[in-house]
């Protein structure tokens, strides 16, 4: 029975298929560490030991998303390699008590092509129902899939678009929207770069170039330039490290010479990094999973915003690109529910709570939103007979929260705060408030705060001051849970893709049952 635990096990946390029980290869490995053992079937193994984990898993599940006074639900689709569709979704969440950031994956569900929106309305509902997920206030579905937000137009929820997703359709929006002259110098690099690879002698004597320059070993790019502008961006930056000990190596062979960037087309590669790195920097930014992320999008919008304005050294080609950027971000955010979510998700973050990039009615616009949403949330807990209680324990070991165990490396702090240093230097303006509720007064105090340092875990900030700010915390636990991006989402994909796929032939259930499983395993 041990035995056929651990398998179980074994299956779970590495993702392999209930076939596996049947591999010739699997079934001698057992057979030389234990002749006597008799490994079970597919069908024994699922419904004795499987089954019943996921149950039990489910359970510890639901217990623990009772301990949390709102939910986010983060939900995408994908293919798996046999072709087949499905949506996973992923809740978000902070614990009412420990104020830790929390991800379980709930459940894959099966597209069925001929599914209509009512139905996967229903789907949803049932979803929300079956896991016991706030009523009060909807879950946020975070997703750019057309089909997906048709579904949520016509129900309660709300669509918060993914923000990775979004730079990445700015950017590309790039490739798509401009002259063939940004086209022609991806062309001629890549085929440099391609170049180079066969080619042992050069790549040697590249080696040992960078060896005398002491470079870091270089790694040369093998994806779509023309479709990944993350590729692009590294081929380019790479590119432009070697340049200088490559040329000379090459300067004699007709071969390389032609594809060799010239002076203007080094001075367009230069621009082009500097464009680009902010959106690079960002991605990087919002995909922690275990951080707040929501509260970055503002901030990182305007740092786009100003990267992007027209200089006088701008190439026609930086114009067009610059121009491009701008339409694009334009189409984004502009409803006004996701501003507001977005404003007092950002004005709770103690790093970015002043505000600095808006004027000061605009920031009196954004208190007012804080406060009428923390008086809201405290009155729906009266109604319920709930009262605000403090763990004084909790804030009493918090105190010194911003330290080793909240902060970034040395080398990711810098580019955080090289990348925010624009909005970070100017100087908060004075905000009007008035003495009257406690909310109010609380709110006053916490603007007085100086904002936290960038290396600060904002959730963390919020548990260490409970006791100062017992409603605000409120309205904070509501908003830091919402994750900027579906990236934890897409992580599921690469996992499904182990069981999912034509060999294995698992049903619909199992593939739920083993990703629920896989993902909360931590529960187990």
């Amino acid at each position: 029975m041990e035995i056929d635990t651990a398998i179980a096990e074994y299956i779970i946390k590495d993702m392999e298929p209930l076939s596996v029980v049947e591999n010739k290869g699997f079934c001698n490995l057992i057979k030389i560490l234990e002749p006597r053992y008799e490994v079970p079937n597919i069908i024994k193994l699922k419904d004795k030991y499987i089954v019943p984990m996921y149950h039990l898993t489910k359970i510890d599940v639901k217990s623990k998303l009772s301990n949390a006074i709102r939910h986010t639900l983060t939900a995408d689709t994908w293919k798996s390699l046999a072709d087949e569709k499905y949506i996973t979704f992923t809740c978000h969440y902070i614990e009412n008590n420990t104020f830790q950031l929390q991800s379980i994956v709930l459940q894959t569900k099966h597209i069925n092509q001929f599914l209509t929106n009512v139905d996967f309305l229903f789907e949803m509902e049932n979803l929300i129902s079956f896991w016991n997920l706030d009523s009060n206030v909807k879950p946020f579905i975070m997703t750019n899939n057309a089909e997906l937000i048709n579904i949520w137009n016509i129900g309660e929820f709300h669509h918060l678009g993914c923000f990775a997703h979004i730079l990445n359709i700015v950017v590309n929006t790039i490739y798509n929207t401009i002259s063939s002259e940004l086209s022609d110098l991806l062309h001629k690099l890549y085929k440099l770069s391609s170049h180079i690879k066969p080619s042992l002698l050069e790549l040697e004597a590249l080696k040992v170039a960078e060896v005398h320059e002491n470079m870091e070993k270089l790694q040369f790019i093998q994806e779509d330039v023309f479709k990944q502008w993350k590729s692009a961006l590294c081929m380019i930056q790479r590119i432009l490290k070697i340049i200088p000990v490559f040329a000379p190596l090459l300067k004699d062979n007709p071969k390389f010479i032609t594809l060799l960037p010239n002076e203007k087309e080094i001075d367009h590669m230069n621009a082009l990094v500097e464009l680009l790195k902010p959106f690079e920097t960002a991605t990087i930014m919002i995909s922690y999973e275990k951080k707040p992320t929501a509260s970055l999008i503002l901030p990182i919008l305007n740092i786009i915003e100003m990267n992007v304005l027209d200089k006088e050294s701008d190439s026609r080609l930086i114009r067009n690109a610059k121009e491009a950027i701008q339409i694009e971000l334009g189409k984004h955010y502009q409803e006004p529910r996701s501003q507001t979510i977005l404003k007092i998700a950002t004005v709770l973050d103690p790093r970015f709570k002043d505000l600095n990039w808006l004027s000061g009615s605009e920031k009196e616009e954004i208190h007012a939103f804080v406060k009428t949403e923390t008086v809201n949330l405290i009155e729906n807990k009266k109604c319920k007979g709930e009262s605000i209680e403090v763990d004084e324990e909790l804030t009493n070991k918090t105190e010194n929260i911003c330290t080793e165990d909240t902060v970034e490396t040395n080398e990711s702090m810098d580019s955080i705060l090289t990348f925010f240093s624009p909005i970070l230097k100017k100087q908060p303006q004075n905000i009007r408030t008035v003495n009257d509720t406690e909310t109010e007064l609380e709110l006053q105090r916490y603007f007085r705060e100086p904002c936290a340092n960038m290396e600060c875990d904002p959730i963390q900030w919020w548990k260490a001051r409970t006791g100062s700010y017992p409603n605000l915390s409120l309205t904070a636990k509501h908003y830091l849970c919402i994750p900027a991006t579906t990236v934890p989402s897409k992580e599921v994909f690469s996992t499904a893709g182990h069981i999912v796929n034509k060999r294995t032939r698992l049903s619909q259930e199992n593939v739920d049952m083993l990703l629920f499983l896989n993902k909360n395993a931590t529960i187990i």
